[in-house]
This record gives structure tokens, sequence and C-alpha cells, in this order.
């Protein structure tokens, strides 16, 4: 499909690690191996109708919104894992998708939060 939706916008060039569930092996949970997806996406700041469909708990943490034709995952318990992706630096998780369908304008909407690391 073109990205002809979003040529007024602009695009970025992302990789998406898109995992399936880990599996448990001696009683610890081992991540399943990631494989990389290429996306074209529109990445903008989330604004505050996105960030009041999130828990209040997570509204805290830096939040931004992507859109793309291709398809864009969350957490779906019992198939795989929420897609992540490393923007500006900054490594990222998806934390909730809306797809929505319009024949000729069919793309994803993410909200995706800025990931912690612990060091």
């Amino acid at each position: 499909m073109s990205n002809a939706l979003f040529r007024l916008v602009g695009t970025d060039d992302i990789v998406l690690k898109r995992r399936g569930l880990p599996t448990v092996v001696k009683g610890k949970p081992v991540p399943a191996v990631a494989t990389d997806v290429p996306i074209k996406a529109n990445i903008q700041p989330a604004g505050s109708a996105e960030l009041m469909q999130l828990p209040e708990g997570d509204r805290s943490s830096q939040h931004i919104t992507i859109m793309s034709v291709s398809e864009i995952r969350e957490f779906r318990e019992g198939s795989w894992e929420a897609d992540e992706f490393t923007w500006d630096g900054h490594l990222y998780t998806v934390v909730k998708v809306k797809k929505y369908t319009m024949r000729v304008r069919n793309h994803y909407q993410a909200i995706c939060a800025r990931k912690q690391l612990v060091k």
C-alpha cells in the first residue's frame, strides 16, 4: 500500500522489533528472538486526547504517537509482545493501537511510551 496518506506530513523510517511470547526454561522466562520489521511512519508528540486513553499512572512518561499503513502491534496476551523501536536515540514500546479501516486510508495509529532503561 502506498504512503500517499502521509505525503503532506512526511514519514520517518523506523525498524520495529517484533517478538513472540517468551518461553520458560528451568522456571525462568527467556525472551523470544526479535524480528526486524522496517516501516515508514509519521511520528508526532502524543496529545492530551491520546494520553487520556491511558491509565492515569502511565500518563507521566514521555509518549509519542506514530501512524503507519504497516501493521503495528501492542501486547496481546497469549500471542505476542508489544513492538519496540528506537527513535531519536530513545527506546519506545507500543502501548495502545487503533486500526482504522477506511478503504484507501487504512492505517494504524499507536501510542508509544519511552522505555526507561535501568542501569
